[in-house]
């Protein structure tokens, strides 16, 4: 029993499920010579909608259907990694390389997450990212899956934007011990990061506490930042004004 052979019979084993019921405007034949499953599948599915609701089975009569794999390709009721998988097994290189970036631009447009797979969180990723929380509102997302890289690889102002309105959001929902939690394993990621010497270290955190000398009014600063895990605070050395007579 070839391909086609077993198509046929699974196709035949769903006709008896009533969801799968269609009238007789489909026509099935099979060619002996070529041994090859012929029907009026794209008519049939334009027609009917309940015909063939399980997308496992409609991408695989659509193939056999058509002999073509874009056209299964175009499935988007598979999941996108399962639609990848078919694309690397059985597309060419430049037929592969239109079809990816096709399917970025599409998940760019639609702020889908699902298509970081594809781009990773790049800053491709983070144009998904922004399209998602232009949708959805959902900064907590966006703000969580940017800690991963920014700033502990690369910055970019609109994973500072989000968490911002993040810190606002908990905040104003009294929220502070879960933000103290997220900014210490954000602080915890850029830590291992310069520790492993992926990148040099750097003040990720503005000081939160500076000290003026009283004499001269100047701004007491450190010559090197220090770089820990959670929120950095400066200690300075206070010098109190007294006048002398």
């Amino acid at each position: 029993m070839n391909a086609f052979e077993s198509c046929l019979e699974l196709f035949l084993l769903f006709w008896h499920n009533e969801a799968l019921q269609i009238n007789s405007e489909i026509t099935t034949v099979v060619s002996s010579s070529e041994s090859r499953l012929i029907f009026t599948f794209p008519f049939c599915s334009q027609t009917h909608p309940n015909f063939v609701q399980d997308p496992y089975l409609r991408v695989m009569l659509t193939h056999v259907a058509l002999d073509d794999w874009s056209e299964v390709l175009q499935e988007e009721s598979l999941p996108l990694r399962e639609r990848l998988a078919i694309a690397f097994r059985f597309l060419e290189d430049r037929p592969l390389s239109s079809y990816l970036h096709h399917l970025t631009d599409q998940y760019r447009n639609t702020g889908d997450i699902e298509g970081l797979i594809l781009t990773g969180l790049t800053s491709q990723g983070f144009d998904i990212l922004q399209a998602y929380v232009d949708s959805t509102g959902d900064v907590q997302t966006a703000s969580i899956l940017a800690a991963f890289v920014s700033p502990a690889l690369f910055r970019d102002t609109r994973a500072e934007r989000w968490l911002e309105a993040y810190h606002d959001l908990l905040d104003g929902w009294k929220l502070f011990h879960f933000r103290c939690q997220f900014d210490i394993a954000r602080g915890r990621i850029i830590k291992e990061t310069v520790t492993k010497e992926d990148v040099q270290p750097f003040d990720w955190v503005k000081p939160q506490l500076a000290v003026r000398c009283g004499f001269c009014k100047k701004m007491v600063s450190a010559k090197t930042p220090l770089v820990g895990a959670g929120t950095r605070i400066r200690v300075r050395d206070i010098f109190f004004t007294k006048s002398i007579e």
